[in-house]
């Protein structure tokens, strides 16, 4: 078990459970989604005086390459998987695998 922090040195750490740890990546693919994105275009493109139907394909296209481009194969679940911390003082989520420079 982890003792303190790398990051902030606190001693205020707890165990994430797997699905906690990965919460980040399924809110940094909604915020890329093609919807998303195609809202995003069609938004700049009427503030530069371009219609707003070429900035949500624009939008869209690009958002559906980032979706292409991240999306992970669903990995097989491991019983024996590497546990993940997260600081309660700097809200760091650390992994113990990786050594950090002190």
């Amino acid at each position: 078990m982890m003792q303190q922090c790398p990051f902030c040195h606190s001693s205020d750490i707890h165990l994430l459970e797997p699905s906690q740890a990965l919460s980040a990546n399924v809110l940094t693919s909604s915020m890329i989604s093609p919807a998303t994105m195609a809202a995003l275009g069609a938004s700049v493109s009427k503030s530069l005086n371009v219609p707003p139907i070429i900035g949500a394909i624009a939008g869209a296209v690009i958002g559906g390459v980032f979706m292409f481009v991240l999306d992970e194969p669903e990995s097989p679940k491991v019983s024996h998987s590497i546990p993940i911390y997260r600081c309660n003082h700097c809200q760091m989520q650390i992994d113990p695998t990786i050594r950090t420079i002190q």
